[in-house]
C-alpha cells in the first residue's frame, strides 16, 4: 500500500515540476546553467516545507473523512471503514478490495444524488486506498 507521505510527496514533486515547465514556457526566456540550478534549489525548498506541512493535514483528513462516511444503512462496510481509521495496518487484501469498490459505487451514486460534499470525501478516501 502507498503511504500517505509518499502521495504527498509525488503530488508536491508533481505540483513543482508543473510550476517549473510553467514559468519557462511563459517567460519565454532561456534558462542559464545557473539559474536552473538555482530554480532547483528553490523548488526542493518549496518541496520540502509543503510536505512538512501537508503531511499532517492530509492525517488528519484521512483520519476524520472515514467517519463521516458512516451510515446506519451500511453496518458491514462502516465495519470495514472503522478498521480502516483505527486499524488499516492489519486489513487483509480482500477488505481493502471490499472498500474500495463500496466506495467507488458509493461515489457515483453522490454524484448522481448531487451530493457533492459526500462525493467528495468518499474521492478523498478513495485516494488514499491502493488495492493490490
Amino acid at each position: 500500500m502507498l503511504e500517505t507521505a509518499s502521495v504527498i510527496t509525488i503530488f508536491v514533486a508533481l505540483i513543482s515540476l508543473l510550476g517549473t515547465i510553467m514559468t519557462a514556457v511563459l517567460s519565454g526566456q532561456k534558462f542559464s546553467k545557473q539559474d536552473a540550478i538555482e530554480m532547483e534549489h528553490r523548488l526542493t525548498s518549496i518541496e520540502n516545507v509543503l510536505n512538512t506541512k501537508l503531511e499532517p493535514i492530509w492525517n488528519v483528513i484521512i483520519g476524520e473523512l472515514p467517519k463521516i462516511l458512516i451510515s446506519p444503512h451500511t453496518p458491514d462496510l462502516d465495519k470495514l471503514l472503522v478498521k480502516y481509521v483505527d486499524d488499516k495496518k492489519n486489513m487483509c487484501k480482500e477488505e481493502f478490495k471490499q472498500l474500495a469498490d463500496w466506495l467507488d459505487h458509493s461515489y457515483i451514486q453522490a454524484v448522481e444524488g448531487h451530493d457533492s460534499g459526500r462525493a467528495m470525501a468518499i474521492a478523498l478516501v478513495r485516494a488514499s486506498i491502493e488495492v493490490i
